[in-house]
């Protein structure tokens, strides 16, 4: 899991539409000007393209989590630094570990007016589910960073390590869905010592962390984002990192492999758009999001505030990227007997 230790995954309903970027037609040749006369300049390679109506920003995840947040600051960071012209709603569709969104976006092949947020479930819940569709049948534009999976407990519960956790009876695990990168680190802890820990899967991130707030669980494993306002109030304590490092923002925190359990495992946060759309529609978001990728504010606003680590690949080495996580997905989630 050398991929996912360095970083570590979520789809989806309907329509389908046509895609709609036009190229103008090519004038025909001019006839040669004469010898005094400037060359006409030749025509572009390629239009490029424009947006005709607002695009969707598809969040697979409910309000307040992580998709959520990653794109309603995307959405904020290019209005404010002007980097397109286009206007861009937030749209949640939430279900099914990512499910319904990814069938959301899947349903709108051909048309570029949507962009996913996708994480590892983008690769995970379509190697456990028979969803007619996996990662591969998506348009890959960027990988925007890596997000750490952490473990967090009330702090009232005095819990403050691992074993801590594990020795606590009827202990239970709140994670989003079944077969996701928070279920594999449960299954492995489960491993490690041989204890059955009770994971309890949610929908999303909101859900669980009000699980935790209620103490219906005892600890939940996340990201770092997720929970940093809570763990900032002291209602939260953050007793492990799946992280090969100790964390900037938690620098205190030991590491699942420092506290003995060799365990590294992290979530990837990118976009994809739906499949078949054209290339000068596919450049358009690839611009946008190298554009968005060299704001200051995209480095303070959203990695560093919510912990991401920056990691920025587009295109083709993104879609290499997916290839090699799915790999290792599968390989993770069958050692697991999650499929």
């Amino acid at each position: 899991m050398k991929r996912l230790t360095a970083l570590v995954l979520t789809l989806v309903m309907a329509l389908g539409m046509t895609a709609c970027g036009a190229k103008k037609e090519e004038a025909p040749a001019a006839s040669a000007p004469a010898a005094s006369a400037p060359a006409a300049s030749a025509p572009a390679a390629s239009e490029g393209w424009t947006p005709d109506r607002a695009i969707e920003l598809v969040a697979c995840y409910g309000a307040g989590g992580g998709h959520d947040i990653l794109l309603r600051t995307m959405q904020k960071i290019i209005v404010d630094e002007k980097l397109s012209t286009a206007n861009f709603n937030v749209v949640n569709k939430d279900g099914g570990s990512g499910a319904i969104g990814m069938a959301y976006v899947d349903g709108h092949a051909g048309d570029p007016h949507y962009l996913m947020c996708t994480t590892s479930s983008f690769t995970t819940t379509p190697l456990k589910t028979k969803l007619g569709f996996t990662y591969e049948n998506f348009t890959p534009i960027a990988l925007l960073g890596l997000d750490p999976s952490i473990i967090v407990v009330r702090t009232d519960s005095g819990i403050t390590n691992l074993d801590e956790l594990l020795a606590t009876p009827d202990v239970s695990l709140g994670g989003t869905g079944v077969g996701t990168v928070d279920h594999i680190i449960t299954t492995k802890l489960n491993a490690a010592k041989g204890v059955e820990i009770n994971y309890v899967p949610y929908n999303g991130d909101g859900e669980q962390v009000t699980a935790l707030l209620g103490s219906q669980v005892t600890s939940i494993c996340c990201n770092y984002n997720t929970v940093s306002e809570y763990i900032g109030t002291g209602d939260f304590t953050c007793i492990a990192t799946f992280t090969p490092e100790r964390l900037t923002a938690n620098p205190d925190v030991a590491t699942a492999v420092e506290q003995g359990y060799d365990i590294e495992m992290s979530l990837y946060r990118g976009v994809c758009a739906p499949a078949g759309i054209s290339e000068a529609e596919k450049e358009f978001y690839i611009d946008l999001m190298t554009k968005l990728n060299e704001t200051e504010a995209w480095h303070t606003e959203y990695l560093a505030a919510n912990g991401v680590e920056p990691h920025f690949i587009t295109g083709d080495d993104f879609k290499a990227y997916l290839d090699e996580v799915n790999e290792e997905f599968t390989i993770a989630m069958t050692e697991a007997g999650l499929i």
